[in-house]
Order: structure tokens, then sequence, then C-alpha cells
């Protein structure tokens, strides 16, 4: 079934992309970010047999790492049924029990996040360039924009949000849900349970949510030579970031 909706898939973007005038095609895919090695060479593979005659460039896009996993973490809580226990599992690098096992719980590994994940199409593409997520946030003519100018494409879009943070309320009452109705077959809450069915929760007004101390102290104690790899490599430094350290519990 996913070959025959890959394959459709691919018709359709031929036929698009040789119907199209353009001389610059974009794909993008979170997920891309998680192949193993030998996912990156089988996608440059199919990329240069796809578009022959074209040049290939890879945008990754990298953000302070206490930020993005405290970003991460809250829209899996909310969107992809975990609770607070499988928060920690997912920092340090386990596959998550209660919820869904996803590919990225290894790949997001706060100890190689940057060097092994950029490292594998740094191995196989010739171009790849890295973009801070802050820069890219407070760009003036907004972040597609300023990704699109990233490799050349010089044309103004307005940026649509739609991957709003949630406060710390919301996450408190989504991620107990979540531990006490688990979405997964074992629990039996499979039956009950439907993909976005906390959103009436999103609206709580509280405070930003930020991941446990204890959590972002282990991920600051991990990351220093990623860190490092990141600046060596492409100028993006974010060794003099503190911590922000709020409470771990949420007051009601």
């Amino acid at each position: 079934q996913v070959r025959r909706k890959f394959n459709d898939f691919v018709k359709k973007l031929k036929k698009e992309v040789r119907d199209s005038p353009a001389h610059t095609v974009i794909l993008s895919d979170e997920g891309l970010i998680s192949l193993p090695s030998e996912g990156v060479l089988a996608l440059k593979n199919f990329l240069h047999d796809f578009f022959e005659g074209y040049e290939i460039y890879v945008v990754c896009i990298v953000r302070e790492p206490v930020s993005f996993f405290s970003s991460r973490c809250q829209q899996f809580i909310c969107e992809r049924y975990f609770d607070s226990a499988s928060v920690k599992d997912y920092v340090e690098g386990r596959n998550i029990i209660n919820g869904e096992v996803r590919s990225d719980c290894l790949a997001m590994n706060s100890t190689f996040v940057f060097s092994e994940n950029i490292g594998k199409y740094k191995k196989f593409f010739d171009s790849v360039v890295v973009i801070d997520f802050e820069s890219a946030a407070s760009a003036p003519e907004g972040f597609a924009s300023f990704l699109l100018k990233s490799v050349g494409v010089d044309i103004d879009l307005d940026d649509i949000r739609l991957n709003e943070s949630r406060s710390d309320k919301a996450v408190d009452v989504i991620s107990y849900i979540n531990s006490k109705m688990p979405f997964n077959v074992a629990s039996g809450s499979w039956m009950f349970r439907r993909y976005g069915d906390l959103k009436v929760f999103y609206g709580l007004k509280g405070g930003r949510y930020e991941l446990p101390d204890d959590l972002k102290l282990d991920i600051e104690n991990k990351i220093g030579n990623e860190i490092d790899w990141l600046n060596d490599n492409y100028g993006i430094d974010y060794r003099l970031r503190p911590v922000n350290r709020v409470p771990s519990r949420v007051d009601w």
C-alpha cells in the first residue's frame, strides 16, 4: 500500500514538474532527518534520477537544543499521545512504549542530533546548507522567505503559522489524560481515542511550557560536543546560551 501511494505520488510530481516553467523545485519533509544512511543514499539516487540535469541543494534547519526538545515534546504530547514518562524516554533517545513508536525517537538523541543527522547528508550530497531557526524566525522578511533566500530564491512570501505553542496548563492536562488512557493497542484505549481528540484543551491559558529542569540539564550535559561540532562546521554558535530554569511543577 505504501509503495502504491508512493508510485502515485511520483507520477503526479513528474507531471507537475514537466508541466511547470519553474527552474527550482523545493521538496520539504521533517521526516527526512530521520533517514538512516542507506535511506539518504537511496534519496540521493532517486533525486539524481528524477531531476536529471538539476543541481541539488540540501537545506537543514537547526535550533537551540533545549528549546528544540521542549517544542518537540510539547507537540508530541498534544498531538501524538505522549505523557511525561514518554518525554523522558524521548529526550534520552529511547523508543516510546506509551504511544506511537516513531522512527525519529532515536534520530533525535541529543548526543548526536547535529553531527550524525547532518553528517549523513554531508557524506552523500555535494551542497549542504545549514541555517539556524532563530535567525529565520526573527528575519524581517519572514521565515519562509528567509529559507528560500538561503538557496538563492529571492521572492517574498507571507508566513502562515499553524503550529502554535500550548500553555503549560494545556500540556499538563493533555499529558495526564494520555497517561490514563494511552493510545496504544495494549491498553485497549485506542477504541475510544482519536488523533487530535484533545484539541478542546489547546486554548487553556497559562505560562509557557518548558521541559522539567532535570531533562533540560540532561540535554545540556549531553549536547556539548554537538554544539562544538555545529560551530566548527557551520559557524552557528549555541555555546553561550544559558539554560532557562523554570519550576517543573504547574501551579493551578
